[in-house]
C-alpha cells in the first residue's frame, strides 16, 4: 500500500524534534544499501527544529553530520517519515529535546566508510563470519575513528536521550531497515515538498 502524501504545510504541522526520516534512494549505492539491508530504505536522518526552521540531521558520505533545511534535504528524493513514539505510553516527548541536543553535539563527525565497508561486507555468506570477529566492536566511539553511518546516528542520539530505537541490536550496526521495522516507529506518510 502506498503511504499518504504529505505536502510541506502538512508535515510543518506535526513533524516533531527526533522524527525519522528515510529516504528511498535510486542511485547503484542505494540500490546495494537497500538490496543488503533487505529495506526499501538507503539513509536515514532525524527532524530538527533550529529556531522556528524545519532542519534535518544526517550523516552523508562526503560530509560526515551535517544539518541542512529540509527542503534541501528531502529535495527530489522519495522519503517516508516516521513519527517516535506514536500510539505508545512511552513519554517520549519528554525527551525530544535531548535527542536534539545529541544531534548538534555531533555535528561534524566524520562519515562511517569503515563501518559501512565492514556492514556490506558481512552480507556476503561465509564471509561474514570472518568480519564480525574484526577488532572493532559494534558499539560507536564518539572520536571520530570509525565514522557514523546515517541510521547508526539516528539511533545512537536517540539511545543517548534514553530511548533505544531498536534493542536487540547495537546502534553501530543499525541499518535504515532495522529502524523501518521498529515497534516504536510509526510511518506517517510520504513527504511531498516541491
Amino acid at each position: 500500500m502506498e503511504p499518504k502524501r504529505l505536502g510541506y504545510v502538512a508535515v510543518r504541522r506535526f513533524i516533531r524534534d527526533g522524527d525519522v526520516l528515510l529516504w528511498r534512494g535510486t542511485s547503484w549505492l542505494s540500490k546495494l544499501i537497500r538490496w543488503a539491508g533487505r529495506s526499501p530504505y538507503s539513509h536515514a536522518g532525524l527532524a530538527v527544529w533550529i529556531r522556528g526552521r524545519l532542519m534535518v540531521a544526517e550523516s552523508r558520505e562526503g560530509s560526515g553530520i551535517r544539518l541542512l533545511p529540509l527542503r534541501s534535504a528531502v529535495a527530489g528524493a522519495e522519503v517516508d517519515l516516521y513519527e517516535v513514539g506514536h500510539g505508545t505510553d512511552l513519554a517520549v516527548d519528554t525527551v525530544r529535546d535531548q535527542v536534539v541536543e545529541r544531534a548538534l553535539e555531533l555535528l561534524g563527525q566524520a562519515y562511517g566508510y569503515r563501518r559501512i565497508l565492514r556492514l556490506a561486507v558481512g552480507r556476503i555468506p561465509l564471509v561474514g563470519r570472518l568480519v564480525k570477529s574484526w577488532s572493532f566492536d559494534d558499539e560507536l566511539r564518539i572520536d571520530g575513528r570509525l565514522g557514523i553511518v546515517c541510521s547508526a546516528y539516528v539511533a545512537l542520539c536517540w539511545h543517548m536521550a534514553g530511548l533505544d530505537l531498536v534493542p536487540n541490536l547495537s546502534d553501530g550496526s543499525t541499518e535504515p531497515g532495522d529502524l523501518a521495522r521498529s515497534a516504536l516507529l510509526t510511518l506517517r506518510g510520504r513527504l511531498e515538498l516541491e
